[in-house]
């Protein structure tokens, strides 16, 4: 009976090893390659609350192997001594020589794990596979899984991780050498703990799997040549990246919001007015929230025609800036193989990005097959990016509808400018012509007006002086004179040659009635 007991449960444990082990090898299945699996690998943790371009300040980095298991950790003034040559800008205004903790200097996740393996090679004289990059935030969702950790009598929770940390680590002396190579230690032996209490929990394996699955998707856990890559598409997209250069942990509390709105022109190219807006929502907490210094990098799309701009700033708690950038004749990609016209917004690693887009087509077009929120000709997205590369898409149904007139009367010419006043002035009639939407007047374009003979029987066709489409193009002018004047006298007017945007013609045919008040 006893070893029909244990039998079982040895068997319900091998099932449980079974799934898990099934699980966390579909969910990583990209990763079980001899390379990754033997080889050895640089991991780099990244504190992305002082933001740079690929995901934050390097924080320790170590080696990690998984046959035979190692993984030893250093902070990242090990290097202190070691000079990578001049630092490039904007860093250049943080320091004069590049050190390894600033190495995480390009958006293209690619491009900086590159530089970041060639330092750490050239320094160890050794050579690895892959570098991991790990921001924070994989740390704080793993440390949901587990929940409290009780360490040198504090409570860690998911909610006060990152304030107790980072008090921990700038509570020491840092005029003391050892102290400051050591500053980081606490973050080590956290890292022991939750490890210890992970492991109890069998699900952890499973949720942990799910959480990385997130967390390459939107660039915090990164293996180059394993995750998908991630970098700005110069062809297609926005691009916001911050630099923190001596702003301390406030970049968790610097907001970036971009309001775009696009908007497409008679020649079907578009106009973009973009408002870059940022606020340091945070209160003066050292070191977690002081004053924010540093720059703010926006990269347009080729289509428009700028290079990128570089905004130097300085934010204390509570203040804010905006910039605007106006653009026009610009065209966007469109995608061969869906049809659809695309455009794009890059936030840098371990950036938060709040957007508000709107999109508008040229008038009586539907927007179809899209991501964005519609009505009619308009699209529209609201809310914080998820992802490093936010792709917004549509088509555009064809406009067959033809432009039509929605009001049609005699104006005094007081109501008119001076301007205006001075070209009809040989004019006593004028007739203003409202239609529905912009309008071009064709080669072939005439207007023909009727004596209905309402009230009498004096049949006398206006003669059409002048006439003139104003910048709105959907206003038309007729200068008109008639030899004798008759009161409540109805005219018909029919149009010729008018057409939309999309080449639809008015409906010749109609027509509209003036009243000579």
């Amino acid at each position: 009976m006893v070893k029909r007991v244990i039998k079982n449960i040895f068997l319900i444990v091998l099932l449980i090893l079974v799934i898990i082990t099934g699980v966390i090898g579909f969910l990583f299945r990209d990763f079980i390659t001899p390379s990754f699996v033997m080889g050895k690998h640089l991991l780099i943790l990244n504190n992305e609350y002082e933001a740079r371009p690929c995901g934050g300040f390097i924080t320790a980095f170590g080696e990690l192997q998984f046959f035979p298991p190692k993984l030893s950790l250093k902070n990242a003034y090990h290097y202190e001594a070691e000079g990578l040559g001049k630092a490039p800008e904007p860093l250049r205004q943080l320091t004069g020589e590049l050190k390894f903790w600033d190495l995480g200097l390009d958006a293209d996740l690619g491009t900086c794990s590159a530089r970041i393996r060639r330092a750490y090679e050239q320094i160890e004289d050794t050579d690895i596979e892959h570098v991991i990059l790990v921001n924070f935030g994989v740390l704080e969702q793993i440390f949901k899984l587990v929940g409290i950790v009780e360490m040198e009598g504090q409570q860690y929770t998911s909610e006060n991780l990152f304030a107790l940390l980072s008090r921990s680590v700038a509570d020491t002396d840092r005029h003391d050498e050892i102290s400051l190579q050591n500053r980081k230690k606490p973050l080590v032996e956290l890292g022991k703990s939750i490890g210890k209490k992970w492991i109890l929990n069998p699900l952890n394996p499973i949720r942990t799997g799910f959480s990385l699955r997130n967390s390459i998707q939107n660039g915090d856990f990164y293996v180059h040549g394993i995750t998908p890559e991630r970098a700005p598409n110069i062809d297609k997209e926005i691009a916001v990246i911050e630099w923190n250069l001596g702003g301390a942990k406030s970049s968790r509390y610097l907001q970036k919001e971009l309001k775009i709105n696009m908007r497409q022109n008679k020649n079907m190219q578009w106009n973009a007015k973009i408002d870059l807006n940022v606020s340091h929502d945070g209160q003066f907490d050292e070191p977690l929230s002081t004053y924010w210094k540093g720059v703010i990098e926006v990269h347009f799309p080729r289509s428009f025609s700028r290079p990128v701009v570089k905004i130097p700033l300085e934010l204390k708690p509570g203040d804010s800036f905006s910039q605007s950038f106006e653009f026009s004749g610009i065209n966007l990609l469109t995608n061969e193989e869906t049809g659809q016209t695309e455009f794009g917004i890059f936030k840098a690693r371990g950036q938060d990005l709040l957007v508000d887009l709107s999109i508008s087509a040229y008038p009586q077009q539907t927007l179809i097959d899209t991501n964005l929120h519609t009505k009619e000709n308009m699209g529209s997205y609201y809310g914080p990016l998820r992802d490093m590369n936010t792709c917004f898409s549509w088509k555009a149904k064809k406009d067959i509808s033809a432009p039509f007139v929605t009001l049609h009367t005699f104006i005094p010419k007081l109501a008119l400018n001076d301007t205006l006043q001075g070209e009809f002035e040989r004019s006593p009639l004028v007739a203003e012509i409202h239609f529905n939407e912009s309008v071009f007047l064709g080669a072939e374009f005439s207007i023909k007006l009727i004596d209905r003979n309402y009230e009498n029987t004096i049949t006398e066709h206006p003669d059409i002086m002048q006439y003139k489409l104003l910048e709105d193009q959907r206003t038309l002018l007729i200068g008109l004179r008639q030899p004798r004047i008759q009161p409540e006298e109805r005219f018909h007017i029919s149009l010729t040659d008018v057409r939309d945007g999309a080449g639809n013609e008015i409906d010749q045919d109609m027509q509209w009635t003036l009243i000579q008040r």
